[in-house]
């Protein structure tokens, strides 16, 4: 098919039409190639992550949450009708023997409560409690999980893992032991938070 030029449009060029080389990256302006719409479900489009490898204590008083400085990620999904798959990991202890709290994930500073336990009269809601401590002396514990998320837009998401407890008598340590020491036997650890953009 012959080209004609119509103004400043080319009409009726087809593929392979252009010799190679013909246009390179200094002929195009910034933002004109767009990412791809996959033409199905379930392909990953992106991956963020966040390590947390220094130390952190808090407490969280009954039926709210304390955010845990450093372990957040943010995500800006490319269309709306994807899903984030969230990942997390953390390594804890805590000054109480048994449960008495555990971890939530947040969506943009709000409870995602498609990833807790229903209401139900006094109990605390989370994705997952902190467990008891067989050595609470010498303590590494560990919680983890993921959850797929529908947020429905492409502004900018941040996820972070928050803790609660049901009294504010307790702390909870990320990435070491309660005690505190440098002892070979006392543990230094790391937590992770990761979030995947799924095609919808």
């Amino acid at each position: 098919m012959p080209i004609i030029l119509q103004n400043t449009t080319i009409a009726g060029l087809g593929v392979g039409g252009l010799p190679s080389g013909t246009v390179g990256s200094n002929s195009l302006a910034n933002t004109t190639i767009q990412r791809a719409n996959i033409g199905y479900a379930g392909q990953i489009l992106q991956a963020q992550t966040t390590n947390k490898t220094d130390t952190w204590a808090g407490t969280a008083s009954a039926g709210s949450y304390t955010a845990i400085t450093g372990l957040s990620v943010n995500i800006t999904p490319y269309y709306s009708t994807s899903k984030i798959f969230i990942i997390f990991s953390i390594a804890f202890d805590s000054n109480r023997s048994n449960s008495g709290g555990g971890f939530a994930i947040f969506r943009n500073g709000s409870l995602l409560t498609s990833a807790v336990g229903n209401a139900n009269g006094n109990n605390f809601r989370v994705y997952g409690d902190f467990g008891a401590h067989v050595n609470p002396g010498q303590t590494g514990m560990h919680r983890g999980g993921h959850h797929l998320d529908s947020p429905g837009t492409t502004s900018t998401l941040t996820y972070d893992m928050r803790i609660t407890f049901d009294s504010t008598a307790y702390t909870t340590y990320v990435n070491y032991a309660r005690a505190n020491s440098n002892d070979s036997d006392d543990p230094r650890m790391a937590s992770t938070i990761t979030v995947l953009e799924i095609s919808g």
